[in-house]
């Protein structure tokens, strides 16, 4: 029996394509698992990713993975608190934290089965972005993403500098990553950055279910006509983006420009979360 990765942060269960046939293999559903944290990405939860999608990879029964939220988020992005982006440790943890996030980044890139996302609520950073590196994305009625990189003093990431003018148009892109517009789920389709709006009824199971029939479709024919689809070169040219993304990345996070809005964002956040908590008690 296939035993998938035990992990703190991401849950990794097996769905059967046939449950009477073992041979038929398997779609692995991947679940970011912090729903009290509305399933927020500290680094532990980046290494966890990580090992749950190499492991995917590997692994011969799993023909096809489908990435999903458990609560009402799919992923809220990166864990933000100023501690992290300050103090004698800081630089050394961010930089172990950034090389992480660039190897979960190739994996991506490379990764060589059938990579659904079943985006069942809003996406925030690198929980919205990594999904232009997946082979389809289905949304329901409640699902958002937003991309906050200037707000926060940060900069594009996951390729998304590349990935985002190239699938939805400059202009859009550029109100994104540089402007921090939010697209809702009929903007996301819109955009292209989702294949269908699916109702919020049974989300979870419509989605598994394109996830068991594509399993059934011949296991090689999708990998090499993913091959063509995202050519090496292609995957080249990405790796380098992430690279570069990435070592940029740091710089801004290790910026007192970075700290003082990161600060600014939190205290924004805590107030609003006052004031909804004071307005629900009237």
């Amino acid at each position: 029996m296939v035993t998938p990765p035990q992990c703190e942060n991401i849950a990794v269960r097996l769905v059967p394509v046939q449950p009477d046939d073992a041979d038929a293999g398997n779609v692995a559903v991947i679940t970011f698992n912090r729903p009290t944290r509305a399933n927020a990405l500290s680094a532990p939860a980046y290494v966890d990713w990580l090992k749950c999608m190499n492991w995917a990879a590997e692994e011969a029964s799993v023909r096809v993975v489908m990435l999903t939220g458990n609560g009402r988020f799919y992923c809220s992005g990166q864990e933000l608190s100023p501690a992290s982006l300050a103090g004698e440790n800081a630089q050394a943890a961010l930089r172990e934290a950034g090389q992480v996030t660039e190897k979960l980044v190739d994996c991506f890139i490379d990764f060589p089965k059938l990579l659904i996302a079943a985006v069942n609520g809003p996406s925030y950073g690198f929980g919205a972005t990594h999904l232009a590196l997946c082979d389809a994305v289905y949304v329901a009625p409640s699902a958002s993403m937003k991309t906050p990189f200037m707000e926060l003093g940060f900069c594009a990431e996951c390729c998304s500098s590349y990935l985002f003018p190239k699938i939805m148009g400059q202009s859009l892109a550029n109100e994104l990553i540089l402007m921090g517009r939010q697209l809702n789920a009929e903007e996301m389709v819109h955009a292209h950055m989702a294949s269908r709006l699916l109702p919020s009824e049974n989300f979870f199971d419509r989605v598994l279910e394109l996830a068991l029939e594509a399993a059934r479709l011949p296991p090689n024919a999708i990998r090499q006509s993913k091959a063509l689809v995202r050519s090496e070169q292609e995957r080249q040219l990405l790796k380098e983006v992430n690279h570069r993304e990435m070592k940029l990345l740091i710089e801004r996070m290790l910026s007192e420009e970075c700290h003082q809005a990161v600060v600014q964002f939190l205290t924004k956040q805590q107030r609003l979360k006052r004031a909804a908590s004071k307005s629900s008690k009237l």
